[in-house]
């Protein structure tokens, strides 16, 4: 059982911060989804277009420009790549969309972009993931004609002002680009803009009144002329424009509501006696906004075991001629949060969910629509009720699909790892709020949305940034009125979690009595909000081992079913597992299987291309209360590798060996440490000091460094805070990778950094001679050579750590005291530098710290600054430690 205290390893980790810093990452574009069957009657199908409107497809072939260099792309697809490029095609509309409205609608655009028709600047779009629509210039599309648009894309993001912020900890892959569906629709002028139904239910659920607000357009008003009416698609101001409104029963020709006939008793339901409503008539000029209302009797709710919905049909006459049309399925449903009970319909509901990754191999988040309908037809058939889609907004056609299947979504915004500088922006939490309105207003119409989700793993620590987030709450209960939920990692200790109506734990830790005090504390503090509980394991995919073994699959197994027993001992709202599928992450991670792709995070009950793991089946029988064999615990132990022990052996061998056989060398060893001042001033005067035990001294000091910081490497390696301080701190994913991966190979680890180490010294000889020219004190290389070497000589003091620590370290104090002591050595020789300088050059102490001093108050600051600013490191830092203190983590 350990736990860490994450700023320790801060300096610990200062040589890999310099390098994270300067390195660049890979530049290679990958591409996704450039084929991935993309099927047009698909969209077709699900935009339910009346006759009335076109629809002009602009997925498919287009020309990319990245860097001067272009080449073809399908669309929808997108990239791993971040950084400008540039969209292009060019589409002819047939005679049909003759006078014509068209409007350009994008399912999703990651992140920003500027979009441009026929070289006019339409608009400038930051809405990452979301359904966007821009009405179009009268004059800027020419039927019959070529037109080209032009969409720049920029997939950069930063970590104070993106939405999504780039979070270098374990957040799923940023795709850039344009990755989902593209296209035109074409409106008659005078037009359906938008529509929106809002309804109440009677507390007896035998009625349910309505308000569908309508907004009509006249595209033409603007170029109206005197006595035109002659002319189609034109009419004058004054006109009154007839609306129709229609609900149907799916199975029955019969309307359940309509304004087409006036309603006296209800007589319009017989047919002999309609008589045709003359009051449904509005004038239009430009626009026109307003509302009607109405009320369905006896109305079929949606629900999961029932998910039913109403066909509504709008329709806009002039006269007896049809203008416009629209038609959706409308579902009458209704969720809210009392006290700790979920409520749906009136009913209490209890969550059974999975957390589910919009992933899929070769084609990113551009996933197919058939894939998207095999997984969720896999999650109902597991029992599953719920589904919460993670980090993002999901596609369009994914909703229809909970809708038609009956799924509960809970539905949230890429809001992912705020913290407390950027939550205090005004203009950032402003995005927020646009952003949030223009998520809600296009999908809350669906009925399969139970709740809003304001984001994950934020800090609300200070109180300015805790009144912004509060506003934003308030300002999403605005917009409508289901309830509103935030998964927290911090429990107890995140008071955000005061303003929202459903609590949602992120269970990370795997140690039960942890996991059982985070959970009671949190449920003490709010002992009446309703609370959902997220767990899971990640795991090793191919390990078969028993659930002993905190990797394998079983394990996974056997924490599904202990975790879903503890949901009804806790009393809460339900649960979700974490996750149905495996997904990409932005960034390596150190806890992945060494032999797998460690951007590839392995927590699903079914893989990344979708396979069965052993947990689906144990998941399916838990959610369906079904019998299951016992769950095989088998003999895990764990491995300590035999590398340390051979490594402090052979130290011990070497320096023994040295240190009896030559009296010089003994006595080197000794001066080199205890009697500083003689010893390098017989360095400057070239007296009795060799290069030969330099270099022993460098060889044993680098090995025997090596070798302690793979002990520690290797003990942290599935430890969830230590991957969050490296994530933080090394920036290019190629060298946290290469980091990660040595961290399970300890043969690798110590002659890598056996060679990194010696190479460190040898830049630290050469530093001594270039510093001569400073002072103005000559001094040979020989010289620097021996000194910088011999400045290392106090990391000999480890070798009995590299033969004793291993075994120990799964002790908690011997944990910190090795992180104590690697603290203590990099700090030791800092300071032993300093008075080495001193020594050789003959200087004051003021000249040593003036010019040693100001170097690394340089180089500290610079790094210090441009992580801050450019990665928000010490915030982030801030929040890691309390997730540590929160105790929610996972180790081995």
């Amino acid at each position: 059982m350990h736990r860490f205290y994450p700023q320790l390893l801060i300096i610990i980790l200062i040589p890999f911060l310099i390098l994270g810093s300067l390195a660049r990452a890979e530049d290679d574009i990958r591409f996704y989804g450039d084929k991935n069957g993309y099927d047009e009657q698909l969209l077709i199908n699900h935009l339910s277009l009346s006759e009335q409107r076109l629809l002009l497809d602009l997925s498919g072939e287009w020309t990319i420009t990245i860097d001067g260099v272009t080449r073809s792309i399908n669309v929808p697809s997108n990239y791993d790549y971040e950084g400008k490029v540039i969209y292009r095609k060019t589409f002819t509309p047939g005679p049909e969309f003759r006078n014509k409205h068209f409007r350009l609608v994008s399912f999703g655009i990651n992140f920003r972009s500027e979009i441009r028709i026929n070289g006019d600047f339409i608009a400038n779009v930051n809405s990452a993931y979301l359904h966007t629509e821009i009405d179009l210039d009268e004059t800027l599309i020419h039927a019959e004609e070529p037109n080209t648009i032009e969409i720049v894309v920029d997939s950069r993001l930063d970590s104070r002002t993106g939405i999504p912020r780039y979070a270098r900890t374990l957040q799923p892959k940023l795709y850039g680009g344009i990755f989902r569906e593209i296209f035109l629709i074409a409106t008659p002028k005078l037009a359906i803009s938008k529509y929106h139904v809002a309804y109440e239910i009677a507390a007896d659920q035998r009625s349910c009144d309505m308000v569908l607000n309508l907004q009509l357009r006249n595209y033409d008003f603007g170029f109206q002329i005197k006595d035109t009416s002659g002319v189609a698609g034109i009419i004058n101001k004054n006109e009154n424009v007839r609306y129709l409104i229609e609900i149907f029963n799916e199975e029955d020709p019969e309307p359940v509501y309509t304004n087409r006939y006036k309603r006296y008793r209800n007589v319009w339901e017989i047919p002999k006696i309609r008589e045709l409503n003359q009051e449904n008539v509005v004038s239009v000029t430009n626009f026109t906004n307003f509302d009607t209302r109405f009320t369905i009797e006896k109305p079929i709710f949606w629900a999961t075991v029932n998910p039913y919905r109403y066909r509504l049909i709008i329709s806009i006459m002039i006269g007896n001629e049809m203008v416009d049309q629209v038609s959706t399925q409308l579902g009458i449903a209704r969720s809210e949060a009392h006290e700790q009970y979920l409520l749906f319909n009136a009913q209490p509901l209890s969550i059974k969910g999975v957390v589910y990754y919009e992933d899929f191999p070769g084609t990113g988040n551009s996933i197919p629509y058939a894939v998207m309908e095999q997984d969720i037809q896999k999650i109902k058939k597991m029992g599953a009720n719920t589904i919460y889609f993670k980090h993002h907004p999901p596609h369009p056609y994914f909703i229809e699909l909970c809708n038609r299947y009956g799924m509960y979504l809970m539905y949230e915004a890429p809001l992912h790892s705020l913290t407390t500088n950027v939550i205090q922006q005004p203009a950032y939490v402003e995005d927020l709020k646009s952003y949030f309105k223009s998520m809600i207003q296009y999908d809350r119409m669906n009925p399969c949305i139970i709740a809003w989700g304001v984001g994950s793993a934020s800090d609300h620590s200070q109180k300015a940034s805790l009144d912004y987030f509060s506003t934003l709450t308030q300002w999403i209960r605005t917009l409508d009125d289901r309830p509103i939920f935030y998964t927290s990692v911090l429990g107890s200790q995140d008071t955000y979690l005061d303003n929202v109506d459903i609590i949602n734990l992120d269970i990370r830790g795997n140690n039960p009595l942890w996991i059982n005090s985070f959970i009671n504390r949190s449920l003490s503090r709010w002992p009446n909000r309703a609370v959902i509980c997220l767990y899971g394991a990640q795991i090793f995919s191919n390990n078969q081992n028993g659930y002993s073994d905190p990797m394998s699959t079983k394990f996974q197994a056997k924490h599904i079913v202990d975790m879903y027993k503890k949901l009804d001992e806790w009393k809460v709202a339900g649960g979700l597992i974490r996750s149905y599928n495996d997904f990409s992450v932005n960034r390596p991670y150190v806890h992945a299987n060494p032999h797998y792709d460690a951007t590839i995070y392995t927590s699903g009950l079914v893989t990344y291309d979708r396979k069965d793991r052993f947990a689906y089946d144990i998941a399916k029988s838990v959610y369906s209360d079904d019998k299951f064999d016992a769950i095989a615990i088998g003999s895990y132990q764990t491995i300590y590798p035999k590398t340390y022990p051979l490594m402090g052996l052979l130290l011990v061998i070497v320096f023994i060996s040295f240190y009896r056989q030559s009296g010089k060398f003994k006595n080197s060893v000794f001066r080199s440490i205890t009697k500083i001042l003689s010893f390098y001033s017989d360095i400057r005067e070239s007296r009795v000091i060799t290069v030969w035990p330099a270099l022993v001294i460098g060889f044993l000091s680098s090995l025997a460094l090596a070798s302690h910081l793979s002990i520690l490497f290797y003990e942290l390696r599935r430890h969830q805070i230590f991957d969050e301080v490296m994530a933080n701190g090394i920036v290019a994913d190629t060298l946290k990778g290469w980091i990660d991966g040595l961290a399970w190979s300890p043969e690798a680890f110590v002659f890598q950094f056996w060679f990194i180490f010696c190479f460190a010294f040898l830049i630290i000889s050469v530093i001594i001679k270039l510093l001569s020219f400073v002072f103005l004190k000559p001094l040979s290389f020989q010289q620097s050579l021996i000194a910088g070497l011999w400045s290392s000589s106090h990391y000999l003091f480890l070798i009995p750590c590299v033969i004793l620590f291993q075994r120990l370290m799964k002790v908690d104090v011997f944990l910190y005291l090795s992180i104590w002591i690697s603290f203590a050595m990099i700090l030791w020789h800092c300071v032993r530098l300093m008075r080495i300088l001193k020594i050789l050059y003959d200087v004051s102490w003021l000249k040593v710290v003036v010019v040693y001093g100001g170097l690394w108050l340089i180089l500290i600051f610079t790094s210090s600054y441009s992580y801050s600013k450019k990665y928000d490191f010490f915030n982030i830092m801030e929040y890691v430690k309390e997730i540590h203190d929160s105790k929610n983590y996972s180790y081995e």
